[in-house]
């Protein structure tokens, strides 16, 4: 979704996958993400770019995976 290549392939990893950023501070991401819309989730700098690490678990819906990526578009995109 951010058009940047994907760091592995996922459906070697359904359950875990890291996605690289546009550049952007990951701190900010992450404080953004849990203080506007109560999503807890790994962002970080590795190697000089933005990964943001996304788990799936049973508890976990379409749902919110779709608020999750909203939500750091329009991060983006601010």
């Amino acid at each position: 979704f951010t058009g940047i290549a994907p760091l592995v392939h996922a459906e070697l990893f359904a359950q875990m996958v890291s996605i690289q950023l546009p550049d952007c501070c990951p701190e900010d991401l992450q404080e953004d993400l849990l203080d506007h819309h109560q999503i807890e989730i790994p962002v970080f700098d590795w190697n000089g770019r933005t990964i943001l690490r996304v788990s799936i678990q049973g508890d976990n819906s379409q749902e919110h995976i779709d608020h999750l990526f909203e939500a750091i578009k329009n991060y983006l995109n601010s």
